[in-house]
């Protein structure tokens, strides 16, 4: 396998002299100060990771809070801006080995492994070997450790931390290499693989269904209380856990951004549910912070990726915001702190979503009172877009999938249906015909693993080559609809899929270990710098 241009010597040779001159990096406001003493090397390392979180992502979740009239920071700043202004920012390529287009596993795989790796292994190099994580060498080191995740905690990007397997879709192995980690903190969703094959709603405490995705009847819940984890799942059950916890708060992935978003509003206590994305971390920090030998903790916002992978804007800017109030908790929690590296990026972008200009509703023009305009009206000649396009993205109460779920079999009433349903998820008026349009690309889900690759359509017809980039059939649905609704406000997407976009990387904390990573970087050295910041031998074979 050849290794990627991008880690050619020259380009290695020209990171070590930056590194080891010590250069200044890229800051997003004034130039560091001269140095007066000697940074210590930090206890704690908090790595953050929005999934298929782009700069796209970033730019329209910045453009809401600042241009939007529904925006909840009208008198500040994001959390995410904020933690950029004090840090050093930089981008960061992610492609794989061999290949060009990075999935969440290999990327995740190349952050924690910091060596390159192949498409969809988790824990494994480009020769197939398992290769130590930072997450296992931290702990190690004698360093407490936490994955947290708002999809499964035996999904791609958490796994890549603790588990070493030749494909990301074995989660039920990797459910077993989870517990097997050790980690002290693992907080997110996926009971379906920890469950006994016919484990009924009583294994969960009444909390919900398991629907045990297992063959054998290996309890690794008890297996986990057996290694000393407390068991939660809900919010109450995490509230009461120990030092140590495994919490399963859902059988498969977990509430999406509206449902976090309602408790978060309403400030809901109550009944067995789960926790935020804000909770889960305010809870794993609280449990890691006082290890005297300090703590990894891997946090992600995982929903961004499956919002674009649905070509749903609505539903992504929902888990923007919900990433930034995950941001709040960790920002408010280093406050005043000296000890604590935050590496907040991606694994790569999805969608290739944005915002464009257009000619449809193009503005008529108006006189304006300055001294520059000779005797002309302002008259753009496109549709540049307007604020209020933001609330209609904000005002969007479900996801776009959501009303696929439970529609009538027979076609008119299928069709009368989702047109009924969209229309009051958006609030904008759904007609029978785009109702149809988006119901007619059901069938052919590929996204099985075995499934045959390649083309599932005729390419001659662009619909349909459109589709090829749109592999689940639930998100292909989701994207047709979104496409009637997208075209009124200036929305686009390239493609249902991931994108090869290099990812924005902020690092806030004492980081002169690896001050080249303000600069434009990989995800393989940036996976080396999580080593170095903690003083963790440099990552080897085990």
């Amino acid at each position: 396998m050849k290794t990627a241009q991008w880690f050619r010597f020259p380009f290695v040779l020209l990171l070590i002299v930056c590194w080891a001159s010590a250069c200044a990096p890229v800051r997003a406001e004034a130039p560091q100060p001269a140095r007066t003493a000697e940074v210590k090397r930090p206890r704690n390392l908090i790595l953050f990771i929005g999934d298929g979180m782009g700069p796209q992502q970033i730019g329209l979740f910045e453009l809401w809070a600042r241009e939007a009239a529904s925006s909840k920071y009208a008198d500040r700043i994001t959390n995410y801006r904020a933690l950029a202004n004090r840090g050093w920012m930089g981008l960061s390529l992610h492609s794989p080995a061999g290949a060009l287009v990075v999935d969440s596993a290999c990327s995740a795989t190349q952050l924690a492994t910091g060596q390159p790796a192949p498409p969809e292994v988790l824990g494994l190099n480009t020769r197939g070997d398992r290769v130590v994580t930072v997450l296992e060498a931290a702990r190690a080191a004698g360093k407490a450790t936490g994955l947290v995740s708002d999809t499964r905690i035996t999904h791609a990007t958490p796994g890549a931390f603790v588990a070493h397997v030749p494909h990301r879709s074995m989660e039920t192995v990797i459910a077993e290499q989870v517990v097997a980690s050790g980690a002290d903190v693992l907080l997110s969703g996926g009971a379906q693989f920890f469950a006994p094959k016919g484990a009924d709603r009583s294994w969960s405490g009444g909390a919900y269904d398991p629907g045990s995705k297992r063959s054998d009847g290996r309890d690794l819940a008890a297996e986990a209380r057996a290694a000393g984890y407390t068991v939660a799942f809900d919010i109450a059950g995490l509230e009461g856990a120990g030092p140590r916890v495994l919490g399963l708060f859902s059988k498969s992935g977990m509430s999406d951004a509206f449902g976090d978003r309602r408790v978060r509003e309403t400030g809901d206590t109550t009944g067995s549910r789960e926790p935020t994305l804000a909770e889960m971390t305010h809870a794993a920090l609280k449990r890691l912070e006082g290890d005297p030998d300090g703590f990894f903790l891997m946090v992600e916002a995982g929903q961004i990726d499956w919002a674009a992978h649905a070509n749903d804007a609505g539903w992504m800017l929902a888990e923007m915001e919900r990433m930034d109030s995950a941001l709040a908790v960790i920002s408010s929690w280093m406050a005043g702190r000296e000890d604590t590296v935050l590496a907040v990026t991606a694994d790569h972008e999805t969608g290739g979503f944005g915002l464009s200009y257009h000619t449809l509703e193009v503005p008529a023009a108006v006189e304006l009172p300055g001294n520059g305009m000779m005797g002309q009206p302002f008259h753009p000649g496109y549709n540049f877009g307007r604020s209020t396009t933001l609330d209609q993205i904000w005002a969007q109460k479900r996801s776009i999938g959501s009303a696929i779920d439970g529609l009538p079999t027979a076609k008119p009433e299928r069709t009368a249906a989702l047109a009924e349903r969209l229309s009051s998820i958006t609030g904008v008026n759904f007609s029978a015909a785009e109702a149809a349009r988006a119901l007619s690309v059901e069938g052919g889900d590929s996204e099985r693993v075995g499934a045959t690759k390649g083309p599932l359509f005729d390419p001659a017809d662009i619909d349909q080559l459109w589709q090829a980039y749109r592999p689940s059939e639930r998100d292909r649905v989701s994207a047709m609809a979104s496409r009637a609704l997208d075209d009124r406000r200036g929305v686009v997407w390239a493609t249902g899929t991931h994108t090869h976009t290099p990812v924005p990387l902020v690092v806030v904390g004492p980081t002169d270990f690896a001050a080249g990573l303000g600069h434009l970087t990989h995800h393989v050295l940036v996976g080396q710098a999580l080593f170095a910041w903690l003083g963790l031998p440099a990552p080897l074979q085990p």
